[in-house]
């Protein structure tokens, strides 16, 4: 505060006066005393959060809905979609928590304050967050929607959304403060997401897992999530209609999910998100206490020039004795001074007081900019008053050699032209591509710890997606793509996919089929890439960015025709539908793997082919593929266009 008290009375006299300040020093100064956005990233959240719910809302509506086996998929899906979108509300808790790591390990490596001291409040500052963001969420979906409409199930239900996004914010966190780095907790986060995705019971069911990998659903707190909502909604009395099967309707849905468990395990998930909460903080403090900071090195010089360098400090202690006044300042010390509780930078003088007038002056300011040039040292005086005639000083000077210096240069000499180029550039167009395309080749080669990130993940990813859905391409019409879809790599990471996962999947080995799923996925890879650029060319900082990303990402999912099928979507939201590239994506490889497929399967107590499923559920239709191909090689095309046109005009740097 007394930083921008300071520049404000600074910047009132110079406007007054007339004056313009020194770059520099007006640079540095403006930085330290920067008000920050209007809007808290946490406003952004909650009100990003509330449209979602609207939309989402009104795109399930309850009149569209019913009580029975097809509609309890619905049902199942729109949980699935609430606890997945609050999941991924905690991702921007990664930039966050980077961004602030280097100012808190230099505060620990002085001793400012323990590591659990940083954590803990950490903590509980986001506990109304997560209050505020559940109960938003549950009280526009839980009634539009449809759900059992039992008040004990609506704050049971807000309960475990609750748990779920302080489980989530705590994951991240400790993520993030573990990587240390954005590049590779943004991987490392992706990479702990899709295994909780994967492992959660939703996109694959736990009957469908390899027994041996049964185990990965019951330490995946996506699992207890799902067990909870499902319990919660499913056991309620409208949901107790007996089948021919003998089952409940309910009972017949959980089932077929893996998930039939009585209802006191609600409380047992409730638990155990607790308890993983409390782990990854007490993680989150061990990882801030043991780990040292990312490229921190430190200088090394031999003992006698230390202690040459602390004698010439020590010869002369500021401080002075007067008749009636003793005064004394402290003494700048090369290393920390240790006193047992707290690291002081100087060595405190000890003054014994004799008489009525005695005063300590206060330690001299120094004001360094970037690189270590001072540009003030001295004392602050009354009210900042010396601060202020020093900067007040300087800049009339300034003023003055400035105005010297474009009269004499405004002038030209008489037998001087006056300058004017036939091209706007140097260079023609052609050059300037190759100059440029030179230049990023170069910035991704000098890169190796994103890039090799990047194709490890890739790598360790295919593995997992082919052991977990171990020859299920022909037995399942998978739900696979909705996690697939979402990562974003070039060409080399989908040829090192196609290698992993194609034939540990298991589809159809057709040259026909193979050239699809490459096309599809590579389009799709392409546009998600792309745009992130353009996310990123939109916005002023790292963390906006994160939070448009995320609406993104949450409406795909929810317009993707995966959570919910197109034919089920209003004719007021359908045109979302067709807007969202995923849906193009899922139509691309749903209708190319299985499209032309008329093996007969039992669906919602039905006997089907497989297209004509896809048909009827899905809304996709293999004679669409000529147009879907089309559309999927145009979406990268308009990112990238609109990319480069954004970066070359809009321009969020401020002096």
């Amino acid at each position: 505060m007394l930083f921008k008290e300071i520049m404000k009375e600074v910047s009132r006299r110079e406007k007054q006066a007339g004056i313009i300040p020194d770059p520099n020093i007006d640079t540095y100064m403006k930085a330290i005393s920067v008000k920050g956005l209007e809007r808290s990233l946490q406003t952004d959240y909650i009100l990003k959060l509330g449209i979602i719910a609207i939309i989402t809302a009104t795109v399930l509506l309850r009149t569209h809905l019913g009580v029975d086996i097809i509609h309890a998929n619905y049902y199942m899906g729109s949980l699935f979609y609430a606890l997945l979108l609050l999941m991924v509300n905690g991702f921007p808790e990664l930039a966050m928590t980077v961004s602030r790591l280097p100012v808190f390990y230099k505060q620990r490596d002085y001793y400012f304050y323990p590591a659990w001291a940083y954590a803990i409040p950490s903590a509980i500052l986001k506990i109304p967050i997560s209050l505020v963001e559940s109960l938003v969420w549950t009280s526009i979906t839980y009634y539009v929607i449809g759900y059992s409409p039992e008040a004990a199930r609506f704050f049971r239900h807000f309960l475990l959304l609750f748990c779920v996004h302080q489980m989530s914010l705590s994951l991240f966190r400790f993520i993030a403060s573990y990587f240390q780095t954005a590049v590779a907790s943004t991987v490392g986060g992706t990479m702990c997401l899709l295994v909780i995705l994967l492992f959660g019971g939703f996109i694959l069911p736990k009957p469908s897992l390899p027994d041996w990998l049964k185990w990965g659903f019951w330490i995946s707190p996506l699992s207890y999530i799902e067990i909870g909502l499902s319990v919660n909604e499913f056991h309620a009395p409208r949901w107790q209609k007996i089948l021919s099967t003998n089952m409940t309707i309910g009972q017949q849905v959980l089932t077929s999910r893996g998930l039939n468990y009585n209802s006191n395990f609600y409380w047992i998930a409730v638990g155990a998100l607790l308890v993983s909460t409390l782990l990854l903080n007490f993680a989150f403090t061990l990882s801030l206490t043991l780990k040292r900071p990312v490229g921190v090195s430190r200088a090394i010089i031999s003992r006698e020039k230390l202690s040459q360098i602390q004698g010439m400090e020590n010869e002369d202690i500021p401080g002075q004795m007067e008749k009636g006044s003793i005064t004394g300042s402290p003494v700048p010390l090369s290393e920390p001074r240790r006193t047992g509780k707290m690291v002081l930078p100087f060595i405190p003088l000890t003054i014994s007081f004799q008489n009525v007038n005695y005063y300590v002056e206060t330690p001299p300011l120094i004001l360094m900019k970037r690189g270590g040039e001072l540009i003030y040292t001295g004392p602050i005086g009354k009210h900042s008053s010396k601060i202020i005639e020093y900067f007040e000083a300087k800049s009339a000077c300034y003023e003055m050699d400035s105005k010297e210096l474009v009269k004499r240069l405004s002038t030209p000499a008489p037998d001087l032209k006056d300058l004017s180029f036939p091209t706007r550039y140097p260079r023609n167009s052609w050059v300037q591509f190759k100059a440029c395309l030179w230049k990023q080749y170069l910035s991704y080669w000098r890169s190796p710890s994103y890039n090799l990130v990047r194709i490890s993940f890739t790598l360790v990813s295919s593995i997992i997606f082919g052991l977990i859905f171990w020859q299920h391409g022909k037995t399942i019409y998978t739900f696979l793509f909705q996690v697939v879809i979402e990562l974003p790599y070039v060409l080399i990471e989908v040829v090192l996919f196609m290698v992993v996962a194609y034939p540990a999947i298991g589809y159809y080995w057709t040259v026909y089929k193979f050239f699809w799923f490459f096309y599809t996925m590579f389009c799709t890879l392409l546009y998600f890439i792309y745009l992130g650029m353009l996310l990123v060319s939109l916005t002023p900082n790292v963390q906006v960015a994160t939070i448009l990303a995320s609406v993104c990402y949450t409406l795909f999912n929810l317009f993707s025709g995966f959570i919910v099928p197109s034919p089920q979507i209003p004719k007021w939201w359908i045109w979302l539908y067709y807007l969202c590239p995923m849906s193009w994506s899922l139509h691309g490889l749903f209708s190319s793997q299985y499209g032309d497929v008329q093996k007969e399967i039992m669906v919602f107590e039905e006997t089907k082919s497989i297209a004509s499923f896809l048909e009827d559920y899905f809304g996709f239709h293999h004679n669409l593929l000529g147009l879907v191909a089309v559309v999927l090689l145009a979406l990268p095309l308009i990112y990238a266009s609109l990319f480069a046109y954004f970066i070359g005009k809009l321009n969020f740097q401020t002096r």
